[in-house]
């Protein structure tokens, strides 16, 4: 009977971790399980202050920067992956997630994790991509040296490890990933919480590497082919273009997830923006993966790309050797393409087509690997680490307390920034009450107590009263302005009406008679006048009347002076009109 092994696929996309099961042997890879669990709500100790408790600080990894490999044979040339330090950490125990789903640690009992190798991936928000020039003949100590300054800088965070990629043409892709992976801490408490036996880890890689590997593993293509592998995730989405079998670039991050009502024509769209930017004259074909998938974005692309190949990204090879169209269709497989593919590389570790860069810590690798040392090498580790011993008590002991200072530290940091947004916050919060107050107080200094309407029907009335035979038939209020339609014996009263206010137009006027008399119909339109004046005239008036309710010889000089500021207004332009251009009074 053909030995069988089993592998799985796990996939963090937001809250959501999907997994993959697969059993392998000499004949086939088949797929047993495919599921999807929520992440558990962790409730997280604080001290009264709000601060992380210190027993929790041994959560962190430790990593270093010294760049291993991890190779494997393959159809692109030399692929190596950075090996990096890392610490199991010792925090508390994972609680059950608040729900009747089920969770990671749930999961991990029924398909019996401990007993198959394990894969998973990188977030894809915190993973960069950067060519790099490097001679052809170049060493990886060289490739890596050059990594570090492509990467590093005084900003750079203070967890990141990198790898690189080698394309066919012998150019170098540099990788690196920032931040902490998550999605290994909580395989690693629940694997404490639930098994003696500790779990294999095989890879760790971004989720590019997984949709270029179900492209490389599933598809053939011509060399020159450019194809777009669009994985359309919970939060965000991503464009991948890959060139023959290696990756030609990555698109910047698209903010929408399956939930988007429109989020296949955002992503075309996109596609087609950096197309051009690219030089890309065409894309031949176009793979789609992830969540919330259906045929009519297929149909949607292929009526815009009618000589392109648009179908889903599919585990062909797996289809061809086990047919599960009676259990998983195929938008559920282009769903899973990833945790798939990533129990694939775990299942078939010397496949040449499947890339090998890999971010599985260095130190999580040699605590794996260590009995497959034979007796001698262990004899030897064994001498080391006991003349090691005494050294290395002193300095855990001085690294135990740099770690505590440095953590004392960290929290007085973070500290000051709250405080200090939470000043910023307070400075535009105080500058937004200071605006809203100044705009009270105009809109108080404009519109006071009254509106403009008595201001406008006053002027209107004197007009008329100094214009006879004139009268107003409507006085329309209008959305700009208002509008004032009547007549007049005369017609220059309709020019001295029109003066009343500024930016008046004089829209018609018709010679109407009645009963042998000459009449002028017209109408008039009147933007509002200023507010600032009408109040100003307001104030005079109040003035006026002030000076006229407390009479003084000051009062009596003063007020006549008013009077004719009111009055003469309008009759100085009317007298004008009248000797100038209409000597007879008509």
């Amino acid at each position: 009977m053909a030995k069988v092994t089993r592998s799985f696929g796990l996939m963090q996309d937001g809250s959501a971790i999907k997994i993959a099961y697969l059993e392998a042997d000499k004949e086939l890879v088949r797929i047993v399980d495919l599921q999807t669990v929520k992440l558990p709500e962790v409730e997280v100790p604080t001290t009264p202050d709000g601060m992380f408790d210190e027993a929790l600080s041994d959560m962190d990894f430790d990593f270093d920067f010294e760049g291993g490999s991890d190779e494997g044979p393959s159809s692109g040339g030399d692929q190596s992956g950075s090996d990096q330090d890392f610490q199991i950490p010792k925090g508390p125990e994972p609680i059950a997630a608040k729900s009747d789903e089920p969770n990671l640690e749930a999961i991990a009992r029924s398909m019996n994790f401990e007993e198959g190798r394990i894969s998973l991936n990188l977030d894809i928000s915190n993973v960069t991509y950067k060519e790099l020039k490097v001679p052809e003949k170049a060493s990886k100590k060289k490739i890596y040296s050059e990594i570090k300054k492509l990467f590093f800088d005084d900003e750079s965070p203070a967890v990141m490890t990198f790898s690189y990629l080698r394309r066919h043409d012998d150019s170098i892709v540099g990788i690196s990933h920032e931040g902490k992976m998550e999605l290994l801490e909580n395989l690693i408490n629940v694997n404490r919480s639930i098994s003696k036996k500790q779990y294999h880890y095989s890879y760790i890689q971004p989720n590019e590497f997984a949709l270029i590997n179900a492209l490389r593993f599933n598809y053939n293509v011509r060399p020159d082919d450019i194809s777009a592998i669009v994985y359309i995730g919970t939060d965000s989405s991503r464009i991948t273009l890959v060139k023959g079998y290696d990756l030609l670039t990555e698109l910047p991050i698209i903010n929408e997830g399956y939930k988007s009502k429109d989020t296949i024509k955002t992503i075309f769209s996109r596609l087609m923006l950096e197309s051009s930017h690219l030089n890309l004259t065409v894309v031949n074909n176009y793979f789609l993966a992830g969540q919330g998938l259906n045929d009519s974005m297929l149909e949607f692309i292929a009526d815009r790309q009618p000589e392109s190949r648009v179908e889903y990204l599919l585990p062909q090879k797996l289809i061809d050797m086990v047919d599960y169209s009676d259990k998983y269709d195929e938008p559920m497989l282009a769903e899973y393409i990833i945790p798939i593919m990533l129990a694939v590389t775990a299942a078939l570790p010397k496949n040449p087509v499947l890339i090998r860069s890999n971010f599985l810590p260095r130190q999580l690798k040699e605590q794996q690997n260590l009995f497959s040392l034979n007796p001698a090498g262990i004899a030897m580790l064994g001498a080391i680490l006991i003349v090691a011993l005494i050294g290395l008590n002193n300095v855990l002991r001085q690294q135990t307390e740099n770690r505590r200072i440095k953590l004392e530290i960290g929290r007085t940091e973070s500290q000051i920034q709250v405080n200090q947004a939470r000043l910023d916050t307070l400075e535009v919060i105080r500058d937004e009450i200071a605006a809203i107050e100044q705009s009270i107080s105009r809109s108080n200094l404009l519109i006071g107590e009254r509106n403009q309407w008595h201001y406008i029907m006053e002027r209107i009335s004197n007009s008329f009263h100094r214009n006879r035979i004139s009268w107003l038939t409507t006085l329309r209020n209008e959305r700009d302005g208002f509008r004032v339609i009547g007549n007049t014996t005369n017609r220059l009263h309709i020019i001295a009406l029109s003066k009343l206010f500024p930016e008046s137009v004089i829209e018609y006027i018709n010679e109407n008679p009645i009963e042998d008399n000459t009449v002028w119909y017209f109408e008039i339109f009147f933007r509002f006048p200023d507010p600032l004046e009408t109040k100003r005239l307001d104030h005079l008036r109040e003035s006026r009347i002030t000076n006229m309710s407390m009479p003084s010889r000051h009062n009596q000089i003063v007020e006549p002076i008013i009077i004719s500021s009111i009055e003469n207004t309008d009759r100085s332009y009317l007298s004008d009109i009248e000797g100038n251009n209409n000597p007879d009074g008509r």
